[in-house]
């Protein structure tokens, strides 16, 4: 696991996804959008509050999130490595409301379809604590589950495809809003048969599940 920092004026997200929300105390949302149930298989991406983003990113004729992400594995990211990857086309976006949670079921992306080779990034845009975030293992199978925990300005870089993670029930009156996503090594992406996601049934491959170009 690595921890970076950022400089939110440059890659405002928070403020991004306040307007696309229409709200300006994000760790509030849950007293404004309550979720009327507890998320279960399914459901985690079908909220209002994520149908609302979603229909804002993509109504946005300026592309003002897709651009900022864009630029952000550019400048972020890839310098961190010293060959070609591949990144996720758009970041998923996750909100975990008290007394619910984020993601249903614990597991490894890997049970999902996910190559084995994936680095996951963690972007929270609220304090991720406690329980109001998720909660993972450091090493594969070693079951010492803790919290990740970050605030807003940094992103962290693990293991989700190999590490055990999920959530618990979320009481710290709190929500937390985060985006994460997910790098391949380009190699890796274009040697092997694509597997299909099998909450999205898209193809993990280049034009699909990931992309290989930025142009802005």
């Amino acid at each position: 696991m690595k921890r970076l920092t950022y400089d939110t004026t440059i890659f405002p997200f928070k403020s991004v996804t306040e307007d696309y929300l229409n709200n300006t105390k994000l760790h509030l949302i849950h007293k404004d959008r309550p979720f009327k149930e507890t998320l279960v298989y399914g459901t985690d991406q079908a909220q209002l509050l994520h149908r609302i983003f979603y229909d804002m990113m993509d109504g946005d004729v300026n592309q003002t999130f897709v651009n900022l992400y864009r630029r952000f594995i550019k400048k972020v990211i890839m310098p961190r490595y010293n060959f070609p990857v591949v990144f996720q086309r758009f970041p998923t976006l996750r909100i975990h409301q008290p007394s619910n949670i984020a993601v249903f079921g614990w597991h490894r992306d890997r049970d999902y379809n996910h190559h084995p080779q994936e680095i996951n990034y963690f972007l929270p845009i609220t304090s991720a604590f406690g329980t109001n975030t998720f909660w993972y293992e450091s090493e594969p199978d070693k079951e010492d589950y803790q919290p990740m925990e970050a605030e807003y300005g940094e992103a962290i870089e693990w293991d989700g495809s190999n590490c055990r993670h999920g959530n618990k029930s979320n009481d710290t009156g709190k929500t937390r809003v985060s985006f994460d996503f997910r790098i391949l090594p380009r190699e890796v992406c274009v040697n092997n048969t694509p597997k299909k996601s099998i909450t999205q049934s898209t193809k993990f491959k280049i034009g699909d599940y990931f992309d290989d170009k930025i142009v802005l």
